[in-house]
């Protein structure tokens, strides 16, 4: 059950909640976006981002538009559980107008989110063909939080026979070694996620860096960071590219120069901006 609001207000002075859509308040759950009569077509599986706390993917339904409308591909948008401290099992609160419960329970820690983006994974595997989409052709996106997640799914020894279905990695602006992130900007979301900001055993099993290791059998990665970039997030994603290399592993990476953080998201509406036409000329690179 998520009992969370995000109000936000239109330049005409209207106000909405982002999350009144979640009725049903169910996280883990997915959107198939795709032409119909179409078969064989790549897929896009894109994982949000916000802190591991906060996002939706009916936030993100402009993804489609340039994957699937102008290129022609399956998108995927997924939904896993957050780690907000306001998320509660619904055994709990099994409705909007049950009392709320007290803030000491929560409905996910690290890796249920990472659980979650491998059950989307692995249901694309199965059903993705009755969409049109190809099962041998997925390409993993993921934004910030999103790209931590992605980037530890492709990684992490536990996920081994998945990763062999996946033919990219788009990582934008993602956190790959959590104990070297910028404290000041990342401590709490760290605390509400993984349970520590200061534990380096566990911040290191939870980061995707730790899990390069050479003659890995990897899909290539194509690592994206903007030029006006959240603390410590381009250090991240430099290191990471230089240490899949040095590991002789495929890696790319594309700097988004006149790019923000939230901005290089938001340009994916526009098959034809930078950071958009980058990650469409990797997916058609590495088929």
């Amino acid at each position: 059950t998520d009992l969370r609001s995000k109000i936000v207000e239109s330049a005409d002075g209207d106000s909405a909640d982002l999350y009144a859509g979640m009725e049903n308040y169910e996280t883990r759950n997915l959107t198939v976006h795709y032409r119909p009569g179409t078969s064989g077509r790549p897929v896009i599986v894109f994982v949000h981002g916000g802190a591991w706390t906060d996002g939706d993917r009916d936030w993100y339904d402009f993804v489609p538009a340039s994957f699937t409308a102008a290129e022609g591909y399956v998108t995927v948008l997924v939904n896993y559980r957050l780690t907000s401290e306001s998320v509660f099992p619904s055994s709990i609160c099994p409705s909007r107008t049950s009392p709320a419960p007290d803030v000491s329970h929560k409905a996910a820690w690290y890796p249920d989110n990472l659980n979650d983006c491998a059950d989307a994974l692995a249901w694309t595997v199965a059903h993705i063909a009755s969409f049109g989409g190809d099962p041998d052709r997925i390409y993993l996106f993921g934004h910030s939080a999103g790209g931590h997640l992605v980037s530890l799914l492709s990684l992490h020894s536990s996920y081994a026979d998945l990763r062999g279905r996946v033919r990219g990695v788009v990582t934008m602006s993602g956190a790959y070694a959590l104990e070297d992130v910028s404290m000041t900007s990342f401590s709490d979301a760290l605390d509400q996620t993984f349970g520590t900001h200061t534990d380096p055993v566990v911040l290191g099993e939870a980061s995707p860096a730790s899990y390069i290791v050479r003659d890995l059998a990897l899909p290539p990665f194509l690592v994206l960071y903007a030029e006006d970039e959240l603390p410590s997030l381009t250090a991240q994603a430099v290191s990471f590219a230089g240490r899949l290399q040095q590991a002789g592993l495929p890696v790319e990476t594309e700097y988004l120069p006149g790019f923000g953080h939230v901005s290089e998201m938001e340009s994916i509406e526009d098959p034809e901006a930078s950071p958009t036409a980058r990650i469409i000329r990797f997916v058609e690179e590495h088929p």
